[in-house]
């Protein structure tokens, strides 16, 4: 943890929020436009949430002015729990849930694959139907080396 004393949790969940609240010195050089590590692009989605039939996030190097606004791909799947197996719903795409994941049953799981720009780096939120809602239920960041 920094020990700067503008360093203060806003909130119990750890999470990117605070290395962007920090703004420790090397990265105010991000704010200058310089460069935006490829690091930062994929970790930089957090924040996730079902409302209005749609999945929801904020990108925290946006918000904190660390990148300019970018376009994500949304690919969505059935998701096998017990197995860690997923298989791709046709023609489900974008940020809107699709049908499926809508009627599902409740303890069936689905996942978004959120791509940016940059091949490989994706962000995977994996979903389940409660009894009364759909829940955001797990999060995998993955970027190749």
């Amino acid at each position: 943890m920094p020990s700067s004393e503008s360093f203060t949790a806003k909130s119990p969940r750890a999470g990117n929020e605070y290395f962007y609240d920090a703004r420790p010195a090397f990265l105010q050089i991000l704010t200058l436009g310089l460069h935006v590590p490829g690091w930062a692009q994929a970790r930089s989605l957090d924040r996730f949430r079902i409302r209005d039939q749609q999945l929801e996030f904020e990108d925290l190097a946006v918000k904190h002015g660390f990148a300019a606004p970018r376009e994500h791909s949304v690919e969505w799947s059935c998701f096998e729990n017990r197995t860690q197996q997923s298989s791709p719903l046709p023609g489900a795409s974008g940020l809107t849930l699709p049908e499926p994941v809508l009627s599902a049953a409740p303890g069936e799981y689905f996942c978004a694959q959120i791509r940016g720009t940059e091949p490989g780096k994706t962000v995977t939120v994996y979903l389940r139907r409660g009894r009364e809602q759909i829940e955001v239920v797990g999060l995998e960041r993955a970027w190749p080396r």
